[in-house]
């Protein structure tokens, strides 16, 4: 049964990870995520259901499109198997209980918001405001943290990347994103997340720089760093309170 349930969540998460590809296009563009059906974005022939089965349809289809050849991101099975694996590993993390389904909504929204950061450098708001609104109904309905927590999770996580939009270093997005992971988190985690996205950021840009794929004056978004510290805080969150000694 066990066995059952993590391959469950892995189908559910493949298949939600072709609609985060869906969210991922046209939320920057402003365009419908529910009602229009998927085209192929070269001859605009309205996809099929048998071109949309996760991971599969790019296999069977050799990563052309079935109508006009023109050759399909590679991007697409990847995030559709990034989440599968994501929303297996959450399961295993949660159980089946009710801190699975905020889980869920954290690792969707930072799925998304990774790769729409990547392409555009904007984090929207309309993401991280569910997030906010997300933590904040669980909190309600749980208690999982202490109020005073919850808030100066909010303060830190919001602020101290605000101060740094303030001296030209981040996006606006990017204080918001730190906003939601304080209100999902609380301070400790929260205060961790951040040092440890400022050790990820730091670490890549120096990278970048010494390998000469950026210069100084080049801009790289942050989100990423921020989602990828906050996964690390959802799966080895307490371990790393114990090394800082919280």
């Amino acid at each position: 049964m066990h066995a059952f349930f993590i391959a469950s969540f892995f189908i559910l998460g493949t298949v939600m990870g072709s609609f985060y590809n869906v969210c991922i296009l046209r939320i920057p563009l402003g365009q419908d995520i529910f009602i229009s059906r998927s085209r192929c974005p070269k001859c605009h022939t309205t996809l099929q259901p048998r071109d949309l089965v996760p991971v599969f349809s790019y296999l069977l289809l050799k990563g052309r499109c079935r109508y006009c050849s023109a050759s399909i991101t590679r991007r697409y099975p990847m995030i559709e198997l990034l989440t599968g694996a994501l929303f297996a590993a959450t399961y295993l993390l949660s159980g089946l209980n009710p801190v699975l389904v905020p889980n869920l909504i954290l690792i969707s929204l930072l799925i998304i918001i990774t790769f729409i950061d990547l392409d555009h450098m904007i984090i929207p708001h309309s993401l991280t405001i569910t997030g906010m609104l997300t933590a904040l109904a669980w909190q309600l309905t749980s208690n999982h943290l202490t109020w005073p927590s919850l808030l100066l999770g909010l303060a830190l996580g919001f602020g101290l990347p605000a101060l740094l939009v303030a001296l030209g270093g981040m996006g606006g997005g990017d204080a918001m994103l730190g906003g939601m992971f304080g209100l999902f988190f609380g301070l400790k985690y929260t205060f961790v997340l951040l040092m440890l996205s400022f050790i990820l950021g730091g670490v890549y840009s120096l990278y970048v720089l010494l390998t000469k794929q950026k210069s100084r004056k080049d801009k790289l978004p942050f989100g990423p760093f921020l989602a990828l510290a906050g996964l690390i805080m959802l799966f080895f969150g307490q371990q790393l309170l114990l090394w800082y000694g919280l």
